[in-house]
């Protein structure tokens, strides 16, 4: 299944890759654990 997600990601506009890529990025960034180290968090939080 693997295979499949990566053959996609390079099909897909570049432009698109780079704007998903930054949304994540936006949203992993913010809300709860947003001043949070990320090596500091575990599994429980």
């Amino acid at each position: 299944m693997e295979k499949f997600w990566r053959r996609l990601a390079w099909i897909l506009p570049r432009e698109l890759v780079y704007w998903c890529y930054i949304r994540v990025v936006a949203y992993a960034t913010t809300g709860k654990y947003g001043d949070t180290v990320v090596l500091e968090l575990s599994m429980e939080n």
